[in-house]
This record gives C-alpha cells, structure tokens and sequence, in this order.
C-alpha cells in the first residue's frame, strides 16, 4: 500500500534529483561557493586564486586526514558528503523542505575534504552526530554496522 511506498528506500531512490540538494551555493554573496569557502577556511598556507575577484581557491595547503598527505593544488581535492545526499533523500529527506536539503548539502559539518583518489568512507562519529543534527532516520542495516564499527574501533 501506500504506507510502504514511504518507509522503501528503493522506492524513493528513483525519484532522487541533485538538483534538489545544490552545495555549489554562495551564501554570503562574495562569490566563493560552498567548495571554496572550506578550502580557504582549511588552508594551512595563504591561498592563491584563480582571478583577481578570489572567487576560485587554486593553490594553498590542505592536510588530508584520512590519507596523511597534504596537497597544494585545489583540484586534487574532492569535496566529499559524509553522509551522502541520495541516502538522506531515501532514508525520509525527500520529504524535507528545500530549505533543509540546501541547508544540509552545504553544511560543513557534512562536508570533508578529500584526495580525489581517496575511497569513500563512513566517518562512523561524525555520521551519527550529523544524522541527528538534522533527525534523519538511519536504516536498521546501517545501524547495526555502526555498532560493529564503533565495538571493533574500541569507542569509549
């Protein structure tokens, strides 16, 4: 019936537009978008743009955690969702006003930059902690393999 149709993450995911979830905004009007805020907010070296207005971040510093290297061009880096927009919008966000999808691709505590080569990861914690930031549901599966994740990690 029709209940299903909105507890189905199978059935929501053919409906899922990144049109919906832009994080390419500029909130602040001074022409860095999303990507190039965070890039110059992470930089441990001045940042060198693109063009004269510094819309584009094109050279600075930026350590990568994940993989322990640090790069100076902008370009190798990804911008990453921790938690990806598809599977908020199949675990209940297509239901959620435009405002909140917009609000929850560009927050930077679901942001995290990357090397480009680097393969995704769930960032167990930090996951949690933005899933309820914004009460999204966690599907049951995935909730179980974060228990896993957080008992063989040693969680305090």
């Amino acid at each position: 019936g029709r209940d299903s149709f909105f507890f189905d993450p199978s059935s929501r995911d053919k409906f899922y537009n990144e049109d919906d979830w832009p994080y390419d905004e500029d909130f602040d009007g001074d022409c860095q978008n999303t990507r190039h805020e965070i890039l110059v907010a992470t930089s441990r070296a001045p940042v060198r743009f693109t063009n004269p207005r510094n819309c584009e971040a094109r050279t600075g510093e930026w350590f990568d955690e994940y993989t322990g290297k640090t790069f100076n061009v902008a370009a190798q880096i990804d911008l990453d969702h921790i938690i990806p927009l598809r599977y908020a919008h199949n675990q209940g966000g297509d239901r959620w006003p435009p405002n909140k999808k917009v609000a929850f691709a560009n927050d930077p505590m679901n942001l995290i930059l990357t090397e480009r080569s680097e393969i995704r990861r769930n960032y167990v914690r930090q996951w949690l902690a933005i899933a309820e930031k914004y009460d999204l549901r966690i599907a049951n599966g995935d909730k179980n393999r974060i228990t896993v994740i957080l008992r063989d990690c040693g969680e305090d």
